[in-house]
């Protein structure tokens, strides 16, 4: 109740100052009000709430807050303070546009360990004036945030972990990162984010971007002039997205396996995936207020999905349609691919010294991990019958595998799968030699 009680002080506080013009002078009878007011209110530490259960269980709906920073606003009520005024803080961080990650957040809440409203109203009633009391507001809002940030993401953390205890990337490799409205972990950090815009079909609507902002970590910040919008891609009304996770896989874990940064009001959209960006499974309807996305109902144990296709449900906003920031998966496996002039001459199956070289790099990213399930794939092109085709993808997989495991020799217990693909699952049409090129390759995926 005493958080609530701040914010909507803090908030109604805010919209009557900042707004207002900057007085000449002192108005004590308005300042006495004000500090009775804020005295009575008891300081909280950062990031506490009544209200912090996260996704305990798979069906349960992690907590909510409005995580986004109006960053123009706060930059204006900065403005509007003397140069006296703003000397008081020159010792704290300026607020950041937005939190990316959890570390981000701990940060700024680490440089402003010693700041809170109430004492910097104590230690400078001199110095107060309603637009200093304006900005301090914000400012403390910011920092409420910033430990919200930390305290859900280190329960969503331990929940992943609770979830799913035999899913070990490496040490401390995990990473919290802030949608508009929710934290989420995602155990293979940076990797796991959607890396290649396949199509996008923009039906209607009458503000395009460019499809690679839904592309790599969460970076939209948001602007009031719709035109200046930046790192965010708007479905448009009834429009489509493909994208494709090339360095990692979705796979299906305990909870949330898919996490779909959208701005602002979280619209109806259709969610589907795939292993080949052919054949789709329904995963259902994202809506509800949430991002959080279990594809349980339609993945088998252990499969791999590379593909993820939004489709717009209709829905109307400021910006027509779904607006995508980015896309993760949680439910991840690490994935590699060798193309296989790197790691073989022409119709060979004996490593290249350079091959080698690829693979015992590879190898030791992944001494960090205590545990793995390593499967290695071999793949050629079209040119060839499918019996010779087999059996050089087959023996490229088992040189691989003979490296990766004299490199691997007591770093963890590893298992390792090695199969012959041939000219099955082709990246691109068996067209010309460059896609051949493409094709003729060697996959690595390494799951829990």
């Amino acid at each position: 109740m005493q958080k609530l009680i701040l914010i909507i002080f803090s908030s109604a506080l805010f919209s009557t100052l900042v707004f207002a013009q900057k007085p000449s002078s002192k108005n004590p009878k308005t300042l006495e009000d004000l500090m009775e007011k804020v005295n009575k209110i008891k300081e909280e530490k950062p990031g506490d709430s009544k209200n912090t259960s996260t996704n305990k269980t798979p069906n349960k709906k992690p907590v909510q807050k409005d995580l986004t920073i109006n960053k123009k606003l706060i930059d204006s009520s900065y403005s509007r303070l003397t140069e006296s005024e703003k000397l008081l803080f020159k010792n704290l961080p300026p607020v950041p546009a937005r939190f990316v990650t959890g570390d981000d957040a701990q940060t700024f809440l680490n440089k402003t360990k010693d700041f809170s409203m109430m004492g910097f109203l104590t230690n400078n009633k001199k110095e107060i004036t309603p637009t200093l009391i304006g900005y301090l507001a914000v400012y403390e809002g910011v920092k409420n945030k910033a430990g919200f940030i930390v305290t859900q993401g280190e329960k969503a953390k331990v929940e992943f972990e609770n979830n799913n205890p035999t899913i070990q990337f490496g040490k401390n490799r995990g990473k919290v990162y802030v949608s508009s409205n929710s934290v989420v972990y995602l155990p293979l950090a940076e990797t796991s984010f959607a890396d290649e815009v396949v199509s996008a079909n923009y039906v209607k609507g009458d503000l395009k971007f460019d499809t690679k902002n839904c592309l790599g970590v969460p970076d939209y910040i948001a602007s009031k002039n719709r035109n200046e919008q930046k790192n965010i891609y708007s479905l448009g009304t009834n429009g489509t997205l493909q994208i494709k996770f090339t360095n990692n896989a979705l796979v299906d874990v305990n909870g949330p396996d898919l996490f779909v940064f959208e701005e602002g009001q979280v619209e109806p959209t259709k969610l589907e995936i795939s292993k080949d960006g052919v054949n789709w499974l329904d995963v259902g309807k994202i809506s509800g207020g949430t991002s959080f996305v279990d594809i349980s109902s339609v993945a088998r144990p252990n499969e791999y999905f590379y593909y993820v296709r939004l489709t717009d449900l209709n829905s109307q906003s400021t910006v027509p349609g779904a607006d995508i920031d980015a896309i993760a998966a949680i439910g991840a496996a690490l994935k590699l691919s060798l193309n296989a002039e790197v790691l073989f001459d022409i119709g060979k199956s004996v490593l290249k010294p350079d091959g080698i070289a690829a693979v015992k790099k590879f190898a030791g990213d992944l001494k960090s991990m205590a545990t793995g399930n390593i499967t290695i794939d071999g793949y050629t092109d079209d040119i060839g019958s499918d019996e010779a085709n087999i059996k050089l993808s087959l023996d490229r997989a088992k040189s691989v595998s003979s490296i990766l495991q004299q490199e691997l020799k007591g770093a963890g217990t590893f298992k390792f799968n090695e199969n012959g693909k041939g000219k099955l699952q082709p990246v691109a049409p068996n067209t010309n030699e460059e896609n051949r090129k493409k094709n003729r390759r060697v996959e690595i995926i390494i799951a829990q």
